[in-house]
């Protein structure tokens, strides 16, 4: 599923996806994504990520995704890409991804065609049960933040990934928290 405004921010008249709500909806079993297109390296930390999820959101505002259970997403179950703003990713279950559970990933004016930085503000990935990501692809973690600022991440459960239960990429624009969440089971495909 997807919901995609043009380039840009409003105020540079971009058009953006508005005003939409995904509630209690179920998303199963959809096809595996590692070597479907390129991946991207978003900012200087190492992790690649492909632009893609089973739902993704990108130039968008006000969007809700809640109470909604992701099974076996064969990529990334949730993304929130460039400009996406006064978002809420609440209440929601990410079982057996194929990546990452939850992603928010913007574009620096460094590897941007347009040279602005575009990136995901002001949203809130809260109460989520984010488990067992990381099927296909190992370099996974159950909420993954590259290129974002000002987003409230708290009181989600993470288990059972092959590396990280959070990753935050990069500082960019503030430094990243992550508010009474229970991470456990971790790194379990290291050696």
């Amino acid at each position: 599923l997807q919901g995609t405004g043009s380039q840009g921010q409003a105020a540079a008249g971009g058009e953006h996806v508005e005003n939409i709500t995904l509630e209690g909806l179920e998303f199963a079993h959809s096809g595996q994504s590692y070597l479907t297109k390129p991946y991207e390296v978003p900012s200087n930390g190492d992790f690649a990520v492909l632009r893609a999820a089973a739902v993704f959101v990108e130039n968008a505002t006000t969007i809700k995704i809640t109470g909604c259970k992701f099974e076996r997403p064969g990529g990334n179950g949730v993304m929130l890409s460039n400009h996406v703003s006064h978002s809420n990713v609440s209440f929601n279950e990410v079982a057996w991804a194929g990546e990452n559970g939850i992603v928010l990933m913007g574009t620096s004016a460094l590897n941007s065609d347009l040279g602005i930085d575009s990136f995901p503000s002001d949203n809130y990935v809260g109460h989520n049960h984010l488990h067992h990501f990381g099927v296909y692809g190992k370099n996974s973690a159950g909420f993954l933040q590259a290129v974002g600022m000002h987003n409230t991440i708290e009181f989600n459960v993470i288990h059972s990934g092959p590396r990280s239960g959070a990753t935050f990429n990069d500082h960019f624009g503030t430094t990243p928290q992550l508010d009474s969440s229970l991470s456990l089971s971790l790194s379990l495909s290291l050696s």
